[in-house]
């Protein structure tokens, strides 16, 4: 019984880890579009804070895909045994 809420809040752990991750870097996203729509200026920043909401978008993808390739590495397993 235990196990099971135990994997509950986990998961729930790195639902929002995720969420966080990608609002982060959709919020970095629309800072830069707005920093590119003011001045020509203000673009190599826009650029930088572009790049930085990419790279946090990446690994929110590529940490969710690792936690299902985990999943079904896992059940492999258990059904083997």
């Amino acid at each position: 019984m235990n196990a099971y809420f135990y994997k509950k809040i986990q998961m729930s752990r790195r639902f929002w880890f995720h969420l966080v991750l990608l609002s982060a870097s959709v919020i970095i996203g629309a800072l830069s579009l707005l920093e590119i729509s003011k001045e020509v200026f203000f673009e190599f920043q826009a650029l930088h804070l572009t790049l930085l909401g990419m790279i946090l978008l990446v690994i929110s993808i590529v940490g969710q895909g690792l936690q299902e390739f985990m999943k079904i590495r896992k059940s492999k397993q258990t059904q083997e045994n």
